[in-house]
Protein backbone atom coordinates (compact mmCIF):
# COMPACT_ATOMS: atom_id res chain seq x y z
CA UNK A 1 0.00 0.00 0.00
CA UNK A 2 0.87 4.06 -0.37
CA UNK A 3 2.21 5.35 2.83
CA UNK A 4 2.91 8.40 4.77
CA UNK A 5 -0.26 9.88 3.22
CA UNK A 6 -1.67 12.66 4.73
CA UNK A 7 -5.37 13.14 4.05
CA UNK A 8 -6.74 16.33 5.42
CA UNK A 9 -9.56 19.15 4.88
CA UNK A 10 -11.89 17.05 2.48
CA UNK A 11 -15.25 16.47 2.95
CA UNK A 12 -16.48 13.07 1.76
CA UNK A 13 -20.33 12.33 1.57
CA UNK A 14 -22.18 9.34 0.12
CA UNK A 15 -25.83 8.83 -0.03
CA UNK A 16 -27.13 6.13 2.02
CA UNK A 17 -27.67 3.42 -0.38
CA UNK A 18 -24.44 4.05 -2.19
CA UNK A 19 -21.12 2.93 -1.77
CA UNK A 20 -19.41 1.40 1.12
CA UNK A 21 -16.94 3.15 3.33
CA UNK A 22 -15.75 6.50 2.33
CA UNK A 23 -12.33 6.14 3.32
CA UNK A 24 -10.29 2.74 2.86
CA UNK A 25 -7.03 2.57 4.68
CA UNK A 26 -5.67 -0.97 3.48
CA UNK A 27 -2.62 -3.53 2.72
CA UNK A 28 -0.03 -1.68 4.47
CA UNK A 29 -0.68 1.88 4.22
CA UNK A 30 1.34 3.16 6.90
CA UNK A 31 2.00 6.42 8.56
CA UNK A 32 -0.90 8.11 7.03
CA UNK A 33 -2.75 11.22 8.85
CA UNK A 34 -6.31 12.00 8.77
CA UNK A 35 -7.20 15.73 10.10
CA UNK A 36 -9.90 17.87 9.54
CA UNK A 37 -12.09 15.36 7.67
CA UNK A 38 -15.58 14.99 7.21
CA UNK A 39 -16.35 11.01 6.66
CA UNK A 40 -19.83 10.12 5.45
CA UNK A 41 -20.41 6.73 4.95
CA UNK A 42 -23.05 5.68 2.60
CA UNK A 43 -24.42 2.06 2.72
CA UNK A 44 -21.68 1.47 5.35
CA UNK A 45 -19.52 3.42 8.20
CA UNK A 46 -16.89 5.72 7.68
CA UNK A 47 -13.08 4.12 7.27
CA UNK A 48 -12.85 0.72 6.63
CA UNK A 49 -9.02 -0.54 7.16
CA UNK A 50 -6.45 -3.65 7.59
CA UNK A 51 -4.82 -3.91 11.14
CA UNK A 52 -1.48 -3.79 9.20
CA UNK A 53 -2.41 -0.29 8.14
CA UNK A 54 -2.65 0.86 11.81
CA UNK A 55 0.73 1.82 11.90
CA UNK A 56 1.74 5.25 12.42
CA UNK A 57 -1.64 6.48 11.59
CA UNK A 58 -2.60 9.85 13.14
CA UNK A 59 -5.97 11.17 13.46
CA UNK A 60 -8.02 14.24 14.97
CA UNK A 61 -10.33 16.84 14.38
CA UNK A 62 -12.81 14.51 11.95
CA UNK A 63 -16.62 14.12 11.62
CA UNK A 64 -17.43 10.83 11.33
CA UNK A 65 -21.29 9.59 10.36
CA UNK A 66 -23.05 6.39 8.56
CA UNK A 67 -25.94 7.73 6.24
CA UNK A 68 -27.20 3.90 6.68
CA UNK A 69 -26.65 4.04 10.42
CA UNK A 70 -23.86 1.66 10.10
CA UNK A 71 -21.45 0.74 12.42
CA UNK A 72 -18.62 3.85 11.87
CA UNK A 73 -15.30 1.71 11.22
CA UNK A 74 -14.92 -1.63 10.11
CA UNK A 75 -11.88 -4.57 10.14
CA UNK A 76 -12.10 -5.50 6.47
CA UNK A 77 -10.32 -8.65 6.85
CA UNK A 78 -11.18 -9.54 10.22
CA UNK A 79 -14.91 -8.14 9.46
CA UNK A 80 -14.86 -6.61 13.23
CA UNK A 81 -16.79 -3.61 13.82
CA UNK A 82 -15.83 -0.75 16.41
CA UNK A 83 -17.54 2.32 16.98
CA UNK A 84 -15.95 5.58 17.61
CA UNK A 85 -14.86 4.81 21.12
CA UNK A 86 -13.26 1.44 20.05
CA UNK A 87 -11.54 3.55 17.06
CA UNK A 88 -10.22 6.48 19.47
CA UNK A 89 -8.36 3.71 20.85
CA UNK A 90 -6.59 2.16 17.62
CA UNK A 91 -5.76 5.92 16.35
CA UNK A 92 -3.35 7.66 17.69
CA UNK A 93 -4.04 10.93 18.99
CA UNK A 94 -7.73 11.00 17.78
CA UNK A 95 -8.95 14.35 19.58
CA UNK A 96 -11.30 16.95 18.72
CA UNK A 97 -12.80 14.18 16.33
CA UNK A 98 -16.94 13.43 16.81
CA UNK A 99 -19.47 11.06 15.86
CA UNK A 100 -21.95 13.78 14.22
CA UNK A 101 -23.58 14.15 11.30
CA UNK A 102 -22.74 17.63 9.71
CA UNK A 103 -25.24 19.67 7.99
CA UNK A 104 -24.59 21.34 4.98
CA UNK A 105 -26.08 24.18 2.80
CA UNK A 106 -27.95 22.41 0.17
CA UNK A 107 -26.68 18.24 -0.34
CA UNK A 108 -29.33 18.12 -3.54
CA UNK A 109 -28.28 21.51 -4.96
CA UNK A 110 -23.94 20.10 -4.22
CA UNK A 111 -23.12 22.85 -1.79
CA UNK A 112 -21.26 21.01 1.09
CA UNK A 113 -20.58 24.12 3.07
CA UNK A 114 -21.34 23.30 6.52
CA UNK A 115 -24.98 25.20 7.35
CA UNK A 116 -25.40 27.33 10.68
CA UNK A 117 -25.70 25.21 13.82
CA UNK A 118 -23.86 21.83 12.35
CA UNK A 119 -20.85 19.88 14.19
CA UNK A 120 -17.61 20.81 12.50
CA UNK A 121 -17.89 24.67 12.35
CA UNK A 122 -15.10 26.24 14.77
CA UNK A 123 -13.99 22.68 15.21
CA UNK A 124 -11.35 22.23 13.40
CA UNK A 125 -7.07 22.20 13.98
CA UNK A 126 -5.16 24.45 12.67
CA UNK A 127 -3.20 22.70 9.54
CA UNK A 128 -1.60 25.52 8.16
CA UNK A 129 -3.35 25.58 5.12
CA UNK A 130 -4.78 29.63 5.18
CA UNK A 131 -7.25 28.58 1.95
CA UNK A 132 -10.17 26.64 1.84
CA UNK A 133 -11.10 24.59 -1.54
CA UNK A 134 -13.42 27.47 -2.65
CA UNK A 135 -10.33 29.60 -2.17
CA UNK A 136 -12.34 30.86 1.26
CA UNK A 137 -10.02 32.13 4.15
CA UNK A 138 -8.99 29.97 6.54
CA UNK A 139 -9.83 30.49 9.35
CA UNK A 140 -13.04 32.65 9.80
CA UNK A 141 -15.17 32.65 12.93
CA UNK A 142 -14.23 31.64 16.50
CA UNK A 143 -11.76 28.75 14.50
CA UNK A 144 -11.07 26.38 11.80
CA UNK A 145 -14.17 24.74 10.06
CA UNK A 146 -13.84 20.72 9.57
CA UNK A 147 -14.36 19.85 6.47
CA UNK A 148 -12.99 21.14 2.97
CA UNK A 149 -15.29 24.58 3.16
CA UNK A 150 -14.58 27.54 5.54
CA UNK A 151 -17.83 29.50 6.84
Amino acid sequence: GCKDNLIEHNTVVQAAAAGRFAVTLWHGSTGNTLRNNIVVGGARGAISYTVDALPGLVCHHNLYFSAAGWHLFEDEKAARKRNFDQWKALAVGEQGSAKAMPKFVDVVGGDYRLADGSAGIDQGADSGLPLAYDGGVRPQGGGYDIGAFER
